[in-house]
């Protein structure tokens, strides 16, 4: 068994790295928009298709602060969330460009939050990627 502090893929090691200031943050990025990821929802999704009446787990940082969409990089760190949001009871995989798609304008980002290989951004920071990156804001 693999313990939960150890990274359980590509990802987390770039987390890892993104921390320690030896991968950049689109670097990181890239490898977030080609993984799988996975999100807390209320309902049956298949993670594929848009369900306007699905909800899926935000976190609020703090008044005044942007809501968060919370990720989780694999089903071990989905884990503790599954026990804390009764809600939010079905972890669906989602390819990681369909869930950042959605992401900027007034929603940023929590990647394992809580948890080990955390990290957030705020919707700022990804309007900028995104810009980088070629994609388009959302609203456009």
């Amino acid at each position: 068994m693999t313990d939960k502090k150890d990274p359980q893929n590509e990802l987390e090691y770039l987390i890892d790295g993104a921390r320690r200031e030896l991968v950049s943050i689109g670097t990181l990025w890239q490898v977030l928009l080609r993984s799988e990821v996975y999100v807390l929802c209320d309902k049956e999704w298949d993670g594929r298709t848009a369900d306007p009446s699905m909800k899926t787990l935000l976190m609020s940082p703090g008044k005044g602060e942007a809501d968060l969409l919370a990720v989780f990089t694999a089903p071990v760190r989905a884990e503790l969330a599954l026990s804390k949001y009764g809600d939010y009871q079905k972890l669906v995989k989602v390819p990681g460009g369909l869930a950042l798609h959605q992401l900027g304008g007034k929603l940023g980002i929590a990647v394992n939050p809580g948890g080990a290989f955390d990290m957030q951004m705020a919707p700022d920071a990804i309007d900028k990627l995104k810009q980088a990156f070629g994609l388009k804001p959302v609203g456009n």
